[in-house]
Order: C-alpha cells, then structure tokens, then sequence
C-alpha cells in the first residue's frame, strides 16, 4: 500500500480524531509500512525533495497538487465510481468564483483585485469566496510560472476546463480541441506576448469544422503570457482572447495567414472556376478519398499493418535460413514497426506517405548495422537477392526485402477498387496550381459556397492543405484581432495579472474578514506537512522538525475548534 492510500485510510478511520495524537499514529503507521528507512531517506536527499518553507503571506492561501490527469478525471457513478478527488477539490474551490462564462469569471476576478470585499450570504460563505478567489490565483500562478512550457500547457487546460465547468478532451482522439465547454469545442492555445503563431493540421481542423457534431465550428481561446522573471519569483499579465472558426469564415481564417499558410485553401479549379471532383462523390466518400487515416478506416489499418507484419516476418525467416547470424542481430524483428500505416512514417497509402515509408527503412537499417564491428561486417557480406538475380551487400538486401513487400502489398490493394478511388487523391493535388492568382480564386470561390454545407465539405476535403497533410499558422494580429477577418470577430475576454508579489496585497486586505484563526489554520497545515518530510528526510533525526510538526498540528486542532464553534 503507498503512502497517499495509508493516509487516506487513516483519515477515513479516525475523521473524528484531529490533533497531534492521530497525526503520531499516522507517523507509525507509515514508518512501519517501510522496508527500510535509509533507501527512503537516500532517495529524498537524491531527488532533493526536502520541501523548503515560503513566505507566510503566500503560504497562507491553501496550496493544491497540481494534476493535469488529476483535475481531468470526471467520472461519475455511471462510469467507473466518484469523480476524481483532486477535481473535485480544485472544483469546490473555483466555484465560488462568479460568472455565467469565462469573460464573467475573469472579470469578476479583477474586481477582487480591486477590492477583495465581495458581498456573501453570511460570514462562512464570504470566507469560503475569498479563499476560492485566493486559490485560483495562486493556482494559476503555479502552473504558469512553475512549469515548462508544454507541461503549463496541458495543466492549464485542465484548469480552465475546471473554472468553467468542462472536460479536458483526451489526446489521440482526433480532435484540435483541448477541452469542452457545454455545447463548446475549445481550442487552447497559450503563446508569450512576443511569439504568437497560432496553427496545426490543417486536416485537423478540417475535419472538426466538417463535424456536425460539434456544430461545424471550433472556438479558439488564445492566452498571451507577459512575464518577467524566473520561476515562481515571474509576475505580468495573462491577456484573453477568443474567436470562433466554423464553414463560413474559414476561407477568409486563412486568407489573413501567411503566405504558405494561404496555400491551405488552394483547390483544384477547373478552367471555368468550378471544382474538380473525383467522379462527384458524397462529402463522407471524398473524405475517405483523401487518405485520411482516422478512426472510421481502423480496421482497413490494421488489416494492413498486421498483413505487412507478417510477409515481413516470413521474410526474415528467408534471410536467417541463407543467414543464421542474423538471428542474434537485436531490434532487425522491430523494423516493420517503423513502417505501420497511420504512424509517424508511413501517414498515408498515398505520395509522400509512401516516400517516407521507404526512407526510414533504409535509415532504421543503416543504424542497425552501425551497433557493433560485428553486425557492421555482417551487413556488409553479400547476399543472394530474394527477388531478381544476383548478389547484394545485405544491408541494402534487408532494404529492398522490406521495400519490395511494401509495393507488392500496395500493388495488390490498388486493384481493389476502392483504394484505386482514393489514390485518385494523389491526382487531385497535382491539379491544384500553388500561385497568388489561384489562391485568390479559390479563396473567392470557396466564400461562394457560404451556406452550402455539403460543398464546403466538399472543398475542403479537396484542399491543397487536407490533401497534402499541411499546417496553417496565423500570426498575432488575426489572433487578438487586430487584423480584422470577415465574419470571424475577435473577443477581448479581460487581462489577469499574476506572480506571488501581486496577490500579497490582497491576502491582507482580506486577512480582516478571514481573521488569523483560518489564515493559521492553513498556514500551520504547510508547516506540518513540510517539517515532516524533513523529520522523515533526516532519518528520523532532525529533533527541531518533530517539534515543529508536533506543535503545527496542535496549532490546527484548537484553532479548527475555534473556527467551527464560531459557525454554529
């Protein structure tokens, strides 16, 4: 059992026991968990966890772990037990922060800034609101400033997620939204003041807009960090901007990018301005056409890749035959791996796909034999050729096997008449000219289509950009709306501003309503907690801690004692 489940237990047994006495016995129980005391003591000095104390001020505000799985587990009854109990403590807090939208939310938190007087129902309730507001400003200056930049990204997805009641999307479900928010599919985007490039998969997004199930359309929220300083000591401003993308504006979305991003909306015009098709099919068919793998061709996926697997693996069985060193060569079973359609190398069935199928076959050769002198001599015998005559190195020979598997297995698909359709796709995006003049008219004949649905989707399944597997990007003017886009206004949803320093001012201003019983509470709550990792950290041996760990939790006792007999 680890320590977190120990604790939990403990406190669910003794809920009625607080003081010194339940926090010794806990002590006991935990140290009596461990098989050795030294290896736990070494581990604590290696990883120099011994926490080091704050200020009192900002140690005052209760201080939550931070989770991104933690603040995202929604479960319910229905679905596998209770929520998540750091979601539901980071809820309970946030909460109390007023506002039917985030826009709300972020201005009625800059009213507390001014004046953290906020009128309440009765004495609990205006302590519970000032703490909520304490809170999220503390939490939120921890997971900008305390992180790097991608881990910031994701935790803070999972906090707006909390604040305005939504679910943090899962990665790898296919989607650019990061979490949704009642009907609303967000898109995060958390960029520093001076390097905003807001962008990705085009086809990403493509196939959210085509989506009728997320109301064809994607919200952006776009967060400017401002920041001075390093760590925890960093305060400035966070900026909130936010716009909507759907069928109608995206046209003139990627009109205001660059100029590469521009080729995005490229179609395959014919000589009288109208699209080029493959043979007229359906939007759903054409999707398919372009060679987007996605969830909907899984099993066409997997009946390849496992098809692949297996010529490969007779294959090396041919070669260990003529071969038998070749058995005891590590990772050569691995190399089909590289090579599964719908990864990294081998996106699509189709051009560039296909190109770099075959380029990291060679590559993931080419770095087997350079393992040891010995695998670099083998390589480097020749070997009869499975297909065709003669000999060849066997490095290359290992290469062609694989190769010449992959286009037999391609040759054998393209007689089937549906992925003979689709690597229609491969003509389509030859068709398309990538020139000012064209993307102009493709962009004006795109914005025609507007409330024609079934030809959006139809276009944009054509697009240069869906087609080749491109990213767009738009840079800070369109994201805060200083570059104006038609049909796609621009929200300013408000400025915070956070760092430590900042938010000390209001802790004392608000220290009168909350008075120094619940301050101390919380503040001895740290205490505790730090000096015993540190009692635990020296061995058992830091006589001081344990005093002061013994002390704090007395402290908490009589000053909880206090607070609720002043509520009844």
């Amino acid at each position: 059992m680890n320590i977190d489940t120990m604790v939990e237990n403990h406190f669910k047994k003794n809920r009625d026991v607080f003081g010194f006495e339940s926090i010794a016995q806990l002590i006991e129980e935990v140290m009596d968990s461990m098989e050795g005391v030294p290896a736990v003591v070494r581990l604590l000095q290696e990883e120099g966890v011994t926490p080091t104390s704050e200020s009192f001020d900002w140690n005052a505000i209760p201080e939550l772990p931070i989770s991104e799985l933690g603040w995202s587990d929604t479960r319910t009854s229905d679905v596998g037990g209770p929520q998540g109990g750091q979601r539901k403590l980071l809820e309970d807090y946030l909460n109390k922060i007023q506002g039917a939208n985030l826009k709300d939310k972020l201005k009625n938190l800059n009213k507390f800034m001014v004046n953290p007087d906020l009128d309440s129902k009765s004495p609990g309730d205006k302590i519970a609101q000032i703490l909520g507001y304490l809170v999220f400003y503390k939490t939120l200056t921890r997971v900008i400033t305390n992180f790097n930049a991608s881990s910031a990204g994701f935790s803070f997805e999972s906090f707006l997620a909390v604040l305005t009641g939504g679910e943090q999307i899962a990665t790898g479900q296919e989607t650019i939204a990061d979490y949704k928010s009642g009907d609303d599919y967000v898109s995060l985007k958390l960029y520093n003041e001076a390097s905003v490039e807001v962008g990705g998969s085009f086809q990403d997004l493509v196939d959210d807009l085509v989506d009728d199930a997320k109301n064809n359309s994607m919200i952006y929220l776009v967060v400017l960090k401002n920041l001075q300083g390093d760590g925890l000591d960093q305060e400035g401003t966070l900026s909130f901007h936010q716009f909507k993308l759907n069928l109608d504006n995206v046209g003139n979305f990627i009109a205001k990018s660059s100029k590469e991003s521009r080729f995005m909306m490229a179609l395959p015009l014919d000589k009288n301005g109208q699209l080029i098709s493959l043979g007229e099919p359906e939007p759903d068919d054409l999707e398919e056409a372009t060679q987007r793998v996605r969830t909907s061709s899984d099993q066409f996926v997997k009946d390849f890749n496992e098809t692949l697997a297996a010529e490969v693996k007779a294959q090396l069985e041919k070669r260990i035959e003529q071969i038998p060193e070749l058995a005891e060569v590590p990772d050569l079973g691995e190399l089909v791996n590289l090579i599964q359609l719908g990864g990294e190398n081998f996106p699509k069935l189709t051009g560039d796909g296909v190109k770099q199928a075959h380029a990291a076959i060679k590559a993931a050769v080419a770095e087997i034999a350079l393992q040891s002198p010995e695998v670099t001599k083998l390589f480097k015998q020749k070997a009869p050729r499975l297909m065709g005559k003669g000999n060849q190195r066997l490095d290359l020979a290992i290469g062609a096997d694989f190769g010449n598997l992959l286009n037999g297995l391609l040759k054998k698909l393209k007689k089937d008449p549906e992925v003979s359709r689709k690597s229609g796709a491969d003509t389509l995006l030859k068709s398309i000219r990538l020139d000012k003049a064209s993307v102009d008219r493709s962009i004006e004949y795109y914005n025609s289509l507007a409330g024609d649905k079934e030809m959006q989707k139809k276009a944009l399944f054509s697009s240069y950009g869906y087609l080749g597997a491109k990213k767009f990007g738009v840079g800070k003017g369109v994201a805060t709306g200083n570059t104006k886009v038609v049909l796609m206004p621009v929200e300013d949803l408000g400025i915070l501003e956070i760092g430590a320093s900042r938010i000390v001012p209001i802790l004392e201003e608000a220290r009168g309503d909350l008075n120094d019983q619940v301050f101390g509470i919380f503040k001895n709550l740290k205490t505790l907690s730090t000096e015993i990792n540190a009692y635990f950290a020296s061995g058992l041996q830091d006589e001081k801690a344990g005093k002061e760990a013994s002390q704090a939790s007395k402290d908490i006792a009589t000053s909880t004692e206090e607070v609720v007999s002043q509520g009844k």
